[in-house]
């Protein structure tokens, strides 16, 4: 999982729009009906995560929008799709719920990056001391679990700890207490992994 930047947070407006001006308003429905983790859906919609090229055209051509469009918001919202048995006015209205859909959740994305964004840049300067305490001791889980050390495992486990960890703004003492919870989950994590 990544922070997002303008370009996801722009699909995942997109990919709301368009799910929600296909009728599915709740994320759940429409999870089920394309047989999709909620976990990474929300990522999908938040810009955390990108949708493979793949799972972008399965949408596109399910929800009668353009590929192109879709992914990078070039083009005509309908360029290449079939809408015949949509009438004129049937297609304006679907276009106008797209678009008021999409500028609606990527005002919201966009103010919870900025939020994000605020917080990160309120705690600029690295932890050393705490970022190198986690690294350690995932160094240690991996070698505990008798596991070779995976360094995107190790990446990932560290940036998100560290992240935790520094966002919910703990004293020193509370750090270390949150440490520990935290790498607690994540060698059981990597025993079983």
């Amino acid at each position: 999982m990544s922070l997002p930047n303008e370009e996801s947070i722009a699909l995942g407006a997109r990919l709301q729009a368009v799910r929600i001006a296909n009728g599915y308003m709740k994320a759940a429905d429409f999870q089920k009906k394309f047989n999709l983790s909620p976990n990474m859906h929300y990522q999908w919609e938040t810009g955390r995560r990108i949708p493979s090229d793949a799972i972008l055209l399965k949408l596109s051509k399910t929800c009668k929008v353009s590929f192109e469009w879709l992914k990078k918001g070039k083009g005509d919202i309908f360029q290449g799709v079939d809408l015949k048995k949509d009438t004129k006015d049937k297609k304006s209205k679907k276009k106008s719920a797209i678009e008021f859909a999409e500028s609606s959740a990527k005002e919201k994305l966009e103010a919870k990056f900025k939020e994000n964004l605020e917080l990160t840049q309120k705690h600029k300067l690295l932890n050393q001391e705490l970022l190198t305490a986690i690294i350690e001791k995932l160094t240690q889980a991996f070698v505990n679990a008798g596991k070779p050390v995976n360094p995107k495992q190790l990446s990932q486990f560290t940036t998100q700890a560290y992240t935790n960890i520094i966002l919910s703004q703990p004293s020193q003492k509370q750090q270390i207490n949150l440490l520990d919870l935290t790498l607690n989950a994540y060698q059981h994590f990597i025993r079983n992994d």
